[in-house]
């Protein structure tokens, strides 16, 4: 998926509150989604636990949402937020998932998606490195621990 700007975007509701509104609006009249939980790590990347449930069939389905963004209010072309609308099946490059979005999705069949949750799960597991750690310091100031970002909610 390709990138999308905004010109309009009302800093004033935060990223998490307007990107819960993109992911959480459905296009199709079939379908109710639903944003079960969502944060964002590193003041850059959006994840999601997304359910969808066919309206039709009942069948009911939690998946991963990730979404890099990027803020720029000085931006010359007047684009002031911009956003990469994107699924765990596109095997995204970003893969620090939290675990608590993690435990939400329902098994799937997608080798991508699979192989991202894979990568999430060994992130996880892996220590911190430590140029990431002063990293989180930096942004999260009010956090003695910086590594409980992992399960911040």
């Amino acid at each position: 998926m390709s990138w999308e700007g905004v010109e309009d975007y009302d800093v004033g509701q935060g990223a998490k509150a307007y990107l819960d509104r993109i992911y959480g609006a459905s296009c199709l009249e079939t379908e109710k989604v639903t944003v079960l939980a969502s944060t964002i790590l590193f003041d850059e990347v959006y994840y999601a636990a997304i359910e969808s449930i066919d309206q039709t069939t009942g069948k009911q389905q939690v998946y991963a949402a990730i979404c890099p963004f990027h803020y720029n209010p000085l931006e010359a072309d007047g684009i002031t937020f911009s956003f990469n609308e994107l699924t765990e099946d596109y095997d995204p490059l970003e893969c620090d998932c939290p675990q608590y979005i993690l435990d939400l999705l329902t098994p799937t069949e997608s080798e991508y998606a699979a192989n991202w949750r894979q990568r999430c799960a060994a992130r996880l597991r892996a220590p911190l490195d430590p140029r990431l750690r002063e990293k989180v310091a930096d942004r999260a100031p009010n956090r003695q621990d910086p590594t409980e970002l992992r399960t911040r909610h």
